[in-house]
């Protein structure tokens, strides 16, 4: 290794690397490139680059750069640098972690390839699209999308989001605490939490107030300051001193697990932001609910914009920053929808200067009414998504 002498001052210190501007130039880790898994741990030929995380297999196709299998080592490291006995349960566990190359899906990995027959009702393909599944007892697997785990331009579903944090989250509570590590107190105390929290109001419209699952795997990710800024499915509190004063009970329970680890290694930035809530109805001409619509409320500024799914019950919720919006009203889902117009103060305008601008300042946007036209050839099919 070459060494230079950089000068501070009047002192001189010897530094690997060289230097810049008379400091010690920063040194880039050069990592053995990952070959594939050992014969005797019985992987499916699919997994050609192999990690060893303290006996935690980290397998992925050879699509799959060797530096997102490094991240993710170093992650679960970091995330239990304070609790070893989990670290060690989850070894025990026999579950592996996974990441899914850019350009694949989920049903490609191998032990998730049966989905649709296991699990139907759900398209799970565009379900885990830009995200990832916790591992469970009867599929010991974790995976997420690579392009999240090392921040690529690629990621557009969750860029400010740290997406293995949430699942290595849902793996120590399933996988270690629950399966592993004997501890038949811990769940009960994390479902009377959740509970308080819901009955006192918190947590409304959240991916945290699915089930007591997701409260901890979303509180894991607030805890370490990478949980993404408010939206559709997430509220104001992402990072832990939020998460200290909003819901002391979950925060009771993640410092108890995790303590003050930290992850520097993740290569996402906190985004502290807030936003209000937007919400309202699609009604039918005869004043019924109907779904089946895509809603894009769109400012001035597109990284500003935001969308929401109309559920069965014609109701739609999402949030949004302070500003102008007009709302794009699609028929439709993702992979298959028309925009049929704007809302225009009650019903459907066909041209976007007629749209009205709702204006969010400061507070909840709320009882937002769209009426349907009255008969289907009055509904303006504009253009596909």
């Amino acid at each position: 290794m070459n060494v230079y002498r950089c000068r501070f001052g009047v002192d001189t210190q010897i530094v690997p690397g060289g230097c810049v501007d008379g400091a010690p130039a920063p040194v880039v880790e050069v990592l053995p490139p990952l070959g594939p898994p050992p014969a005797e741990l019985g992987f499916d030929p699919f997994y050609q680059k192999y990690l060893d995380a303290s006996g935690i297999p980290i397998v992925t196709s050879a699509a799959v750069p060797d530096a997102a299998l490094y991240k993710t080592r170093d992650l679960i490291h970091e995330m239990l640098a304070n609790r070893p006995d989990i670290l060690e349960a989850l070894a025990n566990s026999g579950m592996h972690v996974t990441l899914i190359a850019e350009g694949s899906v989920i049903t490609d990995i191998p032990e998730f390839s049966n989905l649709y027959e296991e699990f139907p009702g759900t398209d799970w393909d565009i379900a885990i699209l830009g995200g990832g599944l916790g591992p469970t007892t009867h599929i010991p697997v974790m995976a997420a999308v690579v392009e999240n785990v090392l921040c690529l331009e690629s990621d557009q579903i969750s860029p400010f989001e740290d997406v293995m944090v949430h699942e290595i989250g849902h793996a120590v509570l399933t996988m270690a605490i629950d399966a592993q590590m004997g501890d038949t107190e811990f769940r009960p105390r994390l479902k009377a939490a959740y509970q308080s929290a819901l009955d006192a109001g918190l947590w409304k419209h959240t991916y945290a107030a699915t089930n007591i699952d997701e409260y901890w795997a979303e509180g894991t990710q607030s805890w370490f300051d990478l949980n993404g800024p408010p939206y559709r499915t997430q509220n104001n509190i992402n990072t832990r001193a939020e998460l200290l004063e909003y819901d002391p009970a979950l925060a009771a329970l993640l410092d108890e697990v995790y303590g003050d680890a930290s992850v520097p290694s993740s290569c996402h930035e906190t985004v502290d932001t807030t936003a209000y809530g937007f919400e309202g109805v699609i009604l039918s001409p005869d004043d019924q609910p109907i779904e089946g619509f895509i809603l894009w409320m769109h400012p001035g500024d597109p990284h500003d914009s935001t969308w929401a799914i109309v559920g069965a019950d014609g109701s739609f919720f999402t949030r949004a920053k302070n500003g102008s919006f007009v709302i794009y009203v699609f028929r439709g889902r993702f992979n298959q929808c028309y925009l049929i117009g704007w809302y225009g103060g009650e019903g459907l305008v066909s041209r976007m200067e007629q749209a009205t601008v709702i204006e969010v300042d400061g507070a909840d946007i709320e009882g937002i009414e769209i009426k349907l036209p009255d008969a289907p050839e009055n509904i303006p099919y504009l253009t596909p998504c």
